[in-house]
């Protein structure tokens, strides 16, 4: 099934979140750890021709996210770490980093949905190793809403994830890993685990650790069907962004688990159209007309 799909570029796609935040209280910068990746949009409204977004969850960088409480921190200064991944199977990935100093998320008007967008132009981040570029991926490559609706994204798919797991206390690997499993609920409807909903996600069984929130959830999407008249459908396939890994879900004080959930893709296609992109936009029309039809 993953013949062909998965590269160098589809690993170091994932980017190592280091993030600071000020506790208010003790006047101490703590320190904590994500996975995020970087999508580029052209055409994108008021951001230009071109635009990069750096997407992860919201409460990888969002300190008031969660049960309802007195927020004791704030957001600071937020360093990616990642490579750029040239073309080409034989090249090695050169490492980079950059590091912005004033971070500034953009969320989803559901408060439900665990999802951050930060505006990530080069213009934004100030360079710390590397030239400036990292791996990234197009707005294409992120799965329209279609393969939920045409269940080509269903329960069983197999699903990779690609982030930076901690390796206990506060070490996190320095390359991505590629993790894989298979969706476990019916992604049509919003995710249920242990009474508690989650909205625009599906669950997913694939082992988890902290550190991997935000990482880019991939599955291989039909890419076209040819039907010929007394033979099977002909399918070709094309690897796509279905979700970004929410993290796995906590039983019984657990810290680690193989039931993890993910936000799907069309709440993301959804944050880039309201941003702008022209493509995000017209897949949204396009599944909202198709489901009023229905």
């Amino acid at each position: 099934m993953w013949t062909g799909l998965v590269d160098h570029s589809t690993l170091y796609g994932a980017l190592r979140l280091d993030i600071e935040r000020y506790d208010k209280r003790s006047g101490k910068t703590l320190l904590g750890h994500g996975t995020g990746f970087i999508v580029t949009v052209r055409d994108c409204g008021g951001y230009g021709r071109f635009a990069e977004f750096l997407v992860t969850n919201r409460h990888v960088v969002d300190p008031a996210f969660g049960p309802k409480g007195t927020v004791t921190t704030a957001l600071g200064a937020l360093t990616i770490s990642g490579h750029h991944q040239p073309r080409g199977r034989r090249l090695s990935p050169k490492p980079a980093k950059a590091i912005l100093r004033s971070p500034a998320p953009i969320y989803p008007n559901d408060p439900d949905i665990d999802l951050a967008v930060i505006r990530f132009d080069r213009q934004d981040r100030e360079v710390l190793e590397g030239d400036g570029w990292f791996t990234s991926f197009t707005e294409q490559q992120i799965a329209s809403p279609w393969v939920y609706e045409e269940a080509d994204v269903h329960a069983g798919t197999q699903v990779l994830t690609a982030g930076y797991p901690s390796l206990g206390g506060q070490t996190n690997a320095t390359r991505p890993v590629l993790v894989g499993g298979v969706v476990a609920s019916d992604p049509r409807f919003p995710s249920e685990f242990e009474g508690t909903t989650y909205p625009d996600s599906a669950l997913c069984h694939a082992f988890s650790r902290a550190g991997m929130s935000g990482a880019p959830v991939f599955a291989p999407i039909p890419k076209n069907r040819r039907h010929d008249e007394e033979e099977e459908p002909v399918v070709a396939f094309e690897l796509g962004i279905i979700g970004v890994n929410a993290g796995h879900l906590r039983t019984a004080g657990t810290s680690d688990g193989v039931i993890s959930h993910f936000v799907k893709s069309t709440a993301l296609l959804r944050m880039l159209a309201s941003l702008g992109s022209q493509t995000a936009d017209l897949q949204i029309k396009l599944a909202d007309a198709w489901d009023r039809t229905d």
